[in-house]
């Protein structure tokens, strides 16, 4: 197994972090459609929120899995 290592300069963190808080505004935008519209359970599963660190990993492993498919 190899160990990745990342070095994030400030520009990428910024730009993750704007992708963090627009999907974190999306989801909850998502979740108060569902909400509205009766669908409490759909509307609590978005209403969950990712961390920084969970969102950076998820788009890691999504860039990982289509350069190594």
């Amino acid at each position: 197994m190899k160990l990745l290592t990342l070095e994030l300069t400030t520009q990428t963190y910024e730009k993750l972090m704007r992708c963090h808080e627009k999907y974190t505004e999306d989801r909850k935008n998502t979740a108060e459609t569902y909400a509205n519209n009766g669908n409490f359970d759909m509307a609590k599963k978005l209403s969950q929120s990712f961390s920084v660190e969970e969102m950076v990993s998820l788009i890691i492993t999504k860039y990982l899995d289509e350069k190594y498919k």
